[in-house]
């Protein structure tokens, strides 16, 4: 960004915090120190600044900045449940008006004898050196369990039989209904596009783990919390009498669950560390739960243990990308579960052959006997192990690629993209595709344009890490790996569109549709057919910023782009899915011109109050921050992570 010039008049935030401004801009030096936001004053009076309730409101929200950046500059911050003391609830007309719901006041440690104690897990020896790098990165000091303290608004007059009735309910009625509410409403909203069918055992193997694994369960059960949390501030309920004390006890059950995941993670962890001699799920989480048998001996111990502790701490970043609220220990997190990924694949995942990486050997490995013989030639039932598994790599390899665009690192597990994405294309019979993951389930974009992101990803770093050697060789080599990925990307959508074209003459009657195996589902191709084109488009951005760097956002390939992202998001049917569209969203935000911002603007604003939960709203503000700093870029280092680090901080938009 361009140096800090010196304005006439003292910044909105501090007036309102009636504080000395030192008038530096973009940013004044008590904002810098107390890392809160500056609202540069550029003469107009912004509407907050109303000497009523808006104005009380935006100190209040300035207050909690301030709290929270107290903790985030501690050494161990931990996970933090303050999402919805901030505004999130902008309109359209002033965008800055603040809504402040919080939990219910600082708590700390676990509240009540609520469910089952942390269970022990499978165990193995230990064998392998890097087990310690996850272990390190999700010790106990990395992951506490404390919740940032938050001021609650005052409660509104509630009935007294309503707080009768609350205290009491049981926990397993809390539970029954937490329980539903994440299958039915909350974990659809979060992956829209996965929608498996009968013959793959369907979404099976997520009830088995609310069943048997302590730490899914409770974070699931913190989810399906925050959901319920962020629904009740709709306009409908929020004037609701009852409202304060309903609010005030799904934060009790939020912060409850999530301090038992944290603790229950950390007990796996600690064991997968030590080699302990307990193997499989043991007890139950929801009520009237169903312990499984042992894994017969086929299945190893060290696997399954592994599979397991690199699941529950995927759940766990789900869950914090959920909140999208504050930085949290993202990256902590992400290199824990690709460190487990990676002792899988080292230990488990060798093809017999060849000696590389396999799914196919991992998954078979996962193999029991009551569902190894039930598969075909190019179909098969996955038990729930394996559908587990197969999920939750898959959210990985999602993250791992999402995360080197802001990190400016090449895709850890970048190396497996060969042998684990599975590119829709190509047939099920070559290569072993049917057994490869499909992106498209988590994403809804195909796997061929994530792998594209990480390459840009990669090349981005390589530009990075080259500079000092920058001459002829090296713009060369610059544009022949640009110029074989944008091949790659304009290829890819010229398939897409000329398949669109073929499913439309291909479609049967919907009610015979109804019985078609998945791979046939028009509806569902169709979803993720928009939804891929959106991230390649996006991806061709990037791909423009990483070799042109500033001097791209006039470039008519970058024009076009973020003209056909902005109207294919436009056409995007629900919440959920926009939610899952958080960074493309980001990308084309960023170099959208001026006369695009109310189109953005309006996209978000018609999310509802479901807009904050995930990373759209965290893009959002990404984005308007760009916007305001659009006439201070400094040409010469601009490029698509200094964007995404404008707040202060790298986000994981996923």
């Amino acid at each position: 960004m361009a140096p800090a010039r010196q304005a006439q008049t003292a910044c909105w935030t501090c007036r309102v915090r009636k504080k000395k401004c030192d008038r530096r801009r973009p940013v004044c030096l008590a904002c810098a120190t107390l890392h809160i936001t500056c609202h540069e004053n550029t003469g107009d009076r912004p509407a907050w600044m109303d000497n009523g309730v808006k104005q009380a409101g935006m100190t209040q929200t300035i207050k909690a900045q301030i709290r929270q950046a107290t903790v985030d500059r501690r050494p161990n911050p931990g996970v933090r449940v303050s999402a919805l003391q901030t505004s999130y609830a902008f309109g359209l007309e002033d965008m800055d008006a603040p809504v402040v719901p919080a939990p219910p006041g600082s708590r700390t440690g676990i509240v009540g004898a609520t469910g089952p104690e942390s269970d022990r897990r499978s165990s193995g020896n230990n064998s392998d050196g890097s087990l310690e790098t996850a272990a390190t990165a999700m010790r106990g000091d990395s992951l506490s369990t404390s919740t940032t303290s938050a001021t609650a608004p005052s409660p509104s007059p509630s009935p007294l039989d309503l707080e009768l009735r609350l205290d009491a309910l049981t926990l397993g009625d809390v539970e029954t209904d937490l329980t539903a509410l994440y299958l039915d409403y909350v974990f659809p909203f979060l992956f829209p596009y996965y929608r498996p069918a009968i013959f793959e055992g369907g979404r099976s193997w997520l009830l088995d783990t609310l069943k048997t694994s302590p730490s899914l369960f409770h974070t699931a059960m913190s989810l399906s919390a925050y959901f319920l949390a962020l629904y009740l501030q709709t306009a409908d309920s929020a004037s609701d009498a009852t409202f304060g004390i309903c609010s005030r006890y799904v934060w009790l059950r939020l912060e409850d669950h999530i301090d038992r995941s944290v603790r229950t993670i950390q007990d796996d962890i600690a064991e997968l560390r030590a080699g302990a001699t307990n193997v499989g799920h043991t007890g139950g989480c929801v009520p009237t739960p169903e312990t499984p048998p042992p894994p017969p001996p086929s299945r190893s111990p060290a696997l399954m243990r592994r599979a397991r502790a690199m699941e529950s701490v995927i759940q766990l970043q789900i869950f914090e990308l959920a909140m999208a609220r504050t930085v949290g220990d993202w990256e902590v997190h992400l290199v824990a579960a690709v460190t487990l990924l990676e002792d899988i694949l080292g230990a488990h995942g060798k093809d017999d052959a060849s000696g590389q990486p396999s799914i196919h050997a991992i998954i078979t490995a996962m193999d029991r006997p009551d569902t190894a013989s039930l598969m075909g030639p190019y179909r098969r039932v996955w038990n729930t192990d394996q559908g587990a598994f197969r999920f939750f790599a898959s959210v990985l390899l999602c993250m791992d690629i999402l995360a080197s665009t802001t990190l400016q690192t090449a895709p850890r597990l970048q190396q497996y993209h060969a042998s684990l994405v599975s590119f829709r294309g190509v047939a099920d019979s070559e290569m072993g595709q049917e057994w490869r993951l499909r992106l498209e389930d988590v994403v809804g974009c195909e796997g061929w344009v994530l792998v594209c992101i990480g390459d840009v990803a990669a090349l981005d770093a390589w530009k990075k890490k080259t500079r000092d050697q920058d001459g002829p060789a090296q713009h060369k080599e610059l544009a022949a790996r640009s110029r074989e990925i944008a091949e790659r990307l304009d290829d890819g959508l010229d398939r897409l569109a000329a398949a669109m074209h073929t499913d439309g003459s291909n479609s049967v009657p919907r009610l015979q549709a109804y019985y078609r195996y998945r791979q046939d589902d028009c509806g569902l191709q169709r979803d993720q057919t928009q939804a891929t084109r959106i991230w390649a488009h996006a991806a061709k951005i990037y791909l423009c910023i990483v070799t042109s760097g500033s001097t791209s956002i006039n470039n008519a390939t970058v024009r076009d782009s973020v003209a056909t992202v902005l109207r294919l998001l436009q056409d995007v049917p629900t919440p959920a899915i926009l939610r899952s569209l958080a960074w493309p969203f980001f990308v084309a935000g960023c170099v959208a011109s001026e006369e695009q911002e109310h189109e953005f603007r309006a996209l978000f604003a018609a999310a509802g109050a479901l807009r904050a939960f995930g990373g759209l709203v965290t893009a959002f503000r990404i984005v308007e921050r760009v916007w305001e700093l659009r006439h201070q870029i400094n040409g010469a280092t601009w490029d698509l992570s200094q964007c995404a680090t404008v707040l202060g901080s790298r986000p994981l938009l996923m």
